[in-house]
C-alpha cells in the first residue's frame, strides 16, 4: 500500500495527470468545459443572492453543471484506475453508476451540510471522510453501500484526509481567483478595444478551463486515495 500523506496524494495525483493528460481533458471537456462556457455566454445571469435562486437559475447553474461533471469525473476515476482503459468503455461505465452516485452524492452532501451547520469542523472531517466516494460508486453498488464502503475505506485516515482537502480547497480557491482575475482583465481590454463578444468569451473560457482541471484533479485525487486504501 502506498502512502496517504497529503503531500504523497498531491505527487500522485500530479503523476496520474500527467499520464495521460489529453485523454483525460478529452472526457472532461465536453460536460465540463462545453457547459461551463455555454452557460457563461447564454445563460441567465448567474445568482448573486438567495431571491435570485429560481428553479430555472437552479437547474441551470447549480443541477446541469453537477449532473454533467460528474458523468466526466467519473470516467475519469476509471480511467485513472485502469491506466490504459478505452475512453468509450469509461464512459460507458460511469453512466452506468451515475444514478447510484448521484443519489450517494445527495445523502452525503445532507450529512456534510449538516456537519457544516453544526460546526465547520465535522463538516469538513466528513467531506475528507467521504471525498473517494467517485471511485468507490465504480464498484456498482447502492447508493447507501457506496456511502458504507467509502466510510469503512477512510477508517483510520481521517487527519491526513483532512489536510489533503484543506489545502486543495485552498488551492482551487486560489486558482479561481487568479483565472477571475486574468479573465477579467482580458475581458476589459477586449472591451476597450471595441470586442466585447470576444472580451466576454475569453472570461467564459478561463473559468471553464479552471472548473475542467478542478474536476478531472478531483477524480484523480479521489482515484489515487481509492486505490492506496483497497
Amino acid at each position: 500500500m502506498g502512502g496517504l500523506r497529503a503531500g504523497e496524494i498531491w505527487q500522485a495525483t500530479l503523476g496520474a495527470l500527467r499520464q495521460d493528460f489529453g485523454t483525460l481533458t478529452a472526457v472532461a471537456a465536453p460536460f465540463v468545459l462545453l457547459v461551463s462556457v455555454t452557460l457563461a455566454l447564454f445563460g441567465p445571469a448567474p445568482p448573486t443572492s438567495a431571491d435570485a435562486l429560481t428553479l430555472d437559475v437552479v437547474l441551470l447553474w447549480l443541477v446541469l453543471p453537477t449532473f454533467a461533471g460528474a458523468i466526466a469525473q467519473l470516467a475519469i476515476a476509471r480511467l485513472v484506475a485502469q491506466p490504459g482503459a478505452a475512453p468509450r468503455a469509461a464512459l460507458a461505465a460511469a453512466v452506468a453508476v451515475w444514478p447510484a452516485y448521484i443519489a450517494a452524492s445527495l445523502l452525503a452532501g445532507l450529512a456534510t451540510g449538516l456537519g457544516f451547520v453544526a460546526l465547520i469542523l465535522p463538516g469538513v472531517y466528513l467531506f475528507a471522510r467521504l471525498f473517494p466516494l467517485l471511485p468507490v460508486a465504480l464498484e456498482g453498488k447502492g447508493p447507501v453501500a457506496t456511502l458504507r464502503r467509502t466510510w469503512e475505506l477512510t477508517r483510520g485516515h481521517g487527519g491526513q484526509l483532512m489536510l489533503f482537502v484543506v489545502l486543495a480547497l485552498l488551492f482551487v480557491l486560489g486558482a479561481s481567483v487568479l483565472a477571475g482575475g486574468v479573465g477579467s482583465a482580458l475581458g476589459a481590454v477586449f472591451t476597450l478595444v471595441g470586442l466585447k463578444p470576444v472580451g466576454l468569451f475569453a472570461k467564459a473560457l478561463a473559468d471553464g478551463i479552471v472548473a475542467t482541471l478542478v474536476a478531472m484533479a478531483n477524480a484523480a485525487a479521489a482515484t489515487v486515495i481509492y486505490t492506496r486504501l483497497s
